[in-house]
């Protein structure tokens, strides 16, 4: 099957899954990421804003500004496929962008240098025990990982999790995915 095949027959499934099911899930994630967030020296947070059937990243964020970590959220560059970070204090920062994404209003927020981001939270549909994953189609991602250096997780369900994500030469695999029962620890971080 191509990743696209897999990206479709997965966001369908995603969107079988009861609205409870779904929130007991994503508050595990929320348990086990909290958890996992608090053995790391995390100063600077890179993570998408969530829509449709995503890990809720509003919950997550909250919880970042409430433990003094600066959280920056990537503005796309649909021309050149690449993205650009900016500080967010606040969500009124955000406005609607394409694809029905969320992103910040770049009059209302602080472009940030890639350097200090200390931590990405790598979004996608789905992924395998080796942390490659399919996102959803840009690439954007696969472009700023080939760059960055810091820590890397993904968060998922266990139904995202499938045995082999087919690879590309540019693919990066994620250091850690966290689901609602497991940690799978790909790389060892220090």
């Amino acid at each position: 099957m191509s990743k696209k095949e897999i990206r479709e027959n997965m966001l369908h499934a995603l969107a079988t899954v009861s609205d409870k099911i779904f929130e007991e899930k994503n508050q595990q994630i929320f348990h086990r990421f909290t958890q996992w967030l608090s053995v790391h020296q995390i100063k600077t947070m890179a993570i998408t804003i969530s829509h449709h059937r995503e890990i809720d990243t509003y919950r997550l964020i909250r919880f970042a500004w409430n433990h003094q970590i600066q959280v920056v959220v990537p503005k796309c560059r649909p021309k050149t496929r690449e993205m650009e970070f900016y500080r967010l204090n606040d969500f009124r920062q955000l406005e609607d962008s394409f694809m029905g994404l969320k992103e910040p209003n770049e009059e209302k927020s602080e472009l940030i240098t890639n350097e200090v981001i200390d931590l990405v939270v790598v979004p996608g549909v789905c992924f395998d025990k080796n942390g490659y994953r399919i996102g959803y189609g840009g690439g954007y991602y696969d472009r700023f990982l080939q760059k960055y250096r810091g820590l890397t997780v993904s968060l998922c369900l266990d139904q995202q999790l499938i045995p082999n994500v087919p690879k590309d030469d540019h693919d990066i695999p994620v250091q850690t995915i966290l689901t609602e029962t497991k940690t799978i620890i790909v790389k060892e971080t220090c």
